[in-house]
């Protein structure tokens, strides 16, 4: 290799390694921020089984440790993304950085004397290679400082990686377990599940409903509430369980149904919290949904929501936005859900979304809630009105 050339090489490699790496990210504050959260959820974990209010604490750590683990997630996302990034810019020049890397051993091994000796060509090119070298010698010498750092990082980021999956997989086992634990506080205080309903309206209403779609519709139809004005705009919700929508509005299934709601799956044993102020204006298992919980909101729209394997409210009652609903099923459930046959029922069955070992998330198993809308004449879809992850 050429000394011009070199000089010409050099440049352009330390320019392509830095801007191989985006700036202002970092995995390692990511990281350092997750492991406090995880131990904090897990101080909160601990004084949960001595709290008077077990639920509510458990609750709280629940929430501890799902914030901790999307942190965790982003900086194990991150820390893979640079290594990535890093590994693709340096194998992309591994022959121009061999070159460079043998023009600097062929330096280091040139003794003095040779380096400022005689030109073949006369003094004048002595003085011009001369130079050339007094350049170039200091430039290399830094981009391969530069290049010692970027491997340096890379093997950083490598150890982060590999802490940050350690520490996941820990804080999904303590979540699993804190789920399970919060499984059977909910079983201590429950109110006796809801079976077949006494009431003879009630009854006829349930019988002569086919689908989920229906049952609204005739709730609707009933009374009981607030009637939405024509153009008024359906509430905002938030989202009833921590999870993905894995189909959406109208989005056929495997059997090429079409429903007018979307299908949520989140980890097995999560907790189903109302979506709005409102009113349980249904409670109880409805064919092969597992239970059902209906609730109408101040202005009339009603939510339904299907796929729960306990139920944590009644009939007529009085819920807050975020209020507890009920929970998921999970191995703690004998059968998944009440009622329901060993595969999901129609509105949570064949969801061809997310791959399972990302849908199972926290848990290694997955549970699904389905969840229709109506206002005023008709489903609307729901994922339109969940409002953002910050509100």
């Amino acid at each position: 290799m050429t000394a011009r050339r070199a000089l010409r090489i050099w440049p352009a490699l330390g320019l392509a390694l830095l801007g191989a790496v985006p700036a202002g990210a970092s995995p390692a504050e990511d990281m350092a921020e997750a492991a406090a959260r995880i131990d904090a959820a897990g101080q909160e974990l601990a004084a949960a089984t001595k709290a008077e209010s077990r639920v509510r604490a458990l609750t709280a750590a629940i929430g501890a440790y799902q914030s901790a683990l999307d942190v965790l997630r982003a900086g194990v996302g991150g820390a893979n993304a640079r290594e990535r990034e890093l590994s693709l810019a340096l194998e992309e020049r591994r022959d121009e950085i061999q070159h460079l890397i043998a023009a600097l051993e062929t330096l280091a091994r040139t003794p003095p004397p040779a380096q400022g000796g005689l030109h073949p060509s006369g003094p004048v090119a002595a003085a011009r290679a001369a130079s050339v070298l007094s350049r170039l010698t200091p430039a290399m010498q830094a981009e391969a400082e530069d290049l010692k750092a970027r491997y340096a990082e890379l093997e950083e980021l490598r150890r982060l990686r590999v802490e940050g999956e350690r520490d996941l997989a820990s804080g999904i086992a303590a979540l699993g377990a804190a789920r399970t634990e919060l499984g059977h506080a909910l079983d201590e205080r429950a109110p006796p599940q809801p079976r077949e309903t006494e009431d003879p309206a009630m009854a006829a209403m349930l019988r002569d409903s086919d689908t989920l779609t229906t049952l609204a519709a005739k709730l609707a139809a009933q009374g009981g509430g607030a009637v939405p004005a024509p153009d008024a705009p359906p509430p905002r919700l938030v989202r009833p369980v921590a999870g993905e929508i894995v189909r959406g509005f109208d989005m056929p299934d495997a059997a090429g149904v079409k429903r007018p709601g979307v299908t949520m799956r989140a980890a097995a044993l999560s907790l189903v919290t109302a979506p709005a102020d409102a009113i349980v204006r249904y409670v109880g298992p409805f064919l092969d949904y597992g239970y059902v919980v209906v609730v109408e909101t101040d202005d009339g729209t009603l939510v339904v929501l299907a796929g729960l394997a306990q139920v944590q409210v009644r009939l007529g009652q009085a819920v807050r936005r975020g209020d507890l609903l009920g929970q998921l099923g999970g191995p703690a459930y004998e059968g998944g859900r009440p009622g329901a046959a060993p595969e999901a029922a129609p509105e949570t069955a064949g969801i061809d979304g997310a791959p399972e070992d990302e849908a199972a998330g926290d848990t290694g198993a997955l549970e699904t809630l389905y969840i229709e809308v109506r206002h005023g004449q008709g489903p609307v879809d729901p994922a339109q009105l969940f409002v953002s992850e910050n509100g």
